[in-house]
């Protein structure tokens, strides 16, 4: 998909540019413009447009030139860079919902930390 094209669905999808953008349920982290080889090359879709809005897609397609990157940044990849991170509630019901599995999800953390530490001080530079 063109950029010019994503930002003609976005802008479509939320006119006001007021609502969360993310990408499978992770926050976009950083876009940035690369080589098309760079990082591993994409398959593209190829689509035939007299048959959305329904599945549309015929085939793949590879190409050169560049591509803009969209990075997400998944919550175990936060907790794991830092357990006691600030996790912030836009309403008190969401803090009622979600405080037990933010817990869980930073023990989770601490678990893996602790458990990459113990793997790797073997192979750690000294």
């Amino acid at each position: 998909m063109k950029t010019r094209d994503l930002v003609r669905l976005l802008n479509a999808a939320d006119p006001t540019g007021e609502a969360e953008c993310v990408v499978g349920g992770d926050d976009i982290y950083s876009v940035e413009k690369q080589p098309m080889y760079y990082d591993g090359r994409p398959w593209l879709l190829l689509r035939e447009p007299s048959r959305a809005p329904y599945y549309d897609v015929i085939g793949l397609r590879l190409v050169n030139g560049d591509k803009v990157r969209i990075r997400t940044l998944e919550a175990f990849d936060v907790f794991h860079d830092d357990p006691r991170c600030l996790v912030e509630y836009e309403t008190p019901a969401l803090k009622d919902r979600y405080e037990d599995s933010v817990a869980e999800q930073r023990k989770d953390a601490v678990r893996f930390n602790a458990e990459l530490s113990a793997a790797t001080k073997d192979i750690a530079p000294k």
